[in-house]
């Protein structure tokens, strides 16, 4: 009787497994998404931007400084010539025309870059150099979504 019994106990007492410290992962630090420096380079004519109470618009000149959600608005006849992260990409805006900068993206550590521009109406004209890794550069419209790695291409967008 008591041999089975002591052979049963030292058998758990063998089974029983202490778990494993585990080693605490590395906290990774946070990635800082940047916003890139988007500037109005030139403008003929009018270009004006919405305020932040997105009711009112102001008139703004060649060096002014654009943020994302921004919207902006060229008048018949005006021509806006627009930077987008340093001296790599340019859009050019045709009179009539309204656009939104939605995203205006970096991040350091991946070396990505994402770039979106709504064109509400109007025309715009981009210049976006040979993008690396997962970097965007996209234009939506009401009706499409334009993706491009590096090319020169127009997009307009007529209301009936």
């Amino acid at each position: 009787g008591i041999q089975p019994a002591i052979r049963h106990a030292k058998l758990l007492e063998y089974e029983k497994i202490e778990p494993e410290e585990k080693a605490e992962p590395a906290a990774e630090e946070p990635v800082e998404i940047q916003a890139r420096p988007v500037m109005v380079t030139e403008v003929s004519g009018k270009l004006e931007i919405l305020n932040k109470d997105r009711q009112t618009w102001r008139e703004i000149t060649a060096g002014a400084i654009l943020n994302p959600n921004d919207v902006i608005r060229t008048y018949e006849g005006s021509i806006a010539h627009i930077r987008i992260g340093g001296a790599s990409d340019y859009i050019t805006m045709s009179g009539k025309t309204k656009i939104v900068i939605k995203k205006i993206e970096k991040d350091p550590k991946a070396q990505e870059t994402r770039t979106q521009l709504d064109v509400i109406v109007g025309e715009i004209l981009s210049e976006v150099d040979k993008l690396e890794g997962a970097s965007t550069y996209e234009v939506h419209t009401p009706t499409l979504v334009a993706g491009v790695r590096g090319t020169i291409f127009r997009v307009e967008v007529h209301w009936k």
